[in-house]
């Protein structure tokens, strides 16, 4: 129950590292993946979520790559097929 205090309306940031790879349809499934299985899988509630994603530039500026998408928990295949 803990977590479910820490991350309601709370902003949650999510780094995941490219290493310097191509954006690629495997790299985020695979964050979406890493997101989902470390921040929303524990819940024992039933949120919504927003998801955008970002790039760090070289010069340590966040760049919108995609627009913001509200998710129900239930709909984790829904957010692979908006994002892929």
């Amino acid at each position: 129950m803990e977590k479910n205090k820490i991350m309601q309306d709370k902003w949650v940031d999510f780094d995941f590292n490219l290493n310097n790879s191509p954006i690629t349809t495997n790299l985020i499934e695979d964050a979406l993946n890493k997101f989902w299985l470390e921040n929303i899988v524990s819940l024992e509630v039933d949120p919504f979520f927003l998801i955008q994603f970002k790039i760090k530039d070289p010069q340590q500026k966040y760049k919108s790559i995609s627009y913001v998408q509200t998710f129900n928990v239930k709909d984790y295949n829904l957010s692979l097929d908006i994002f892929i």
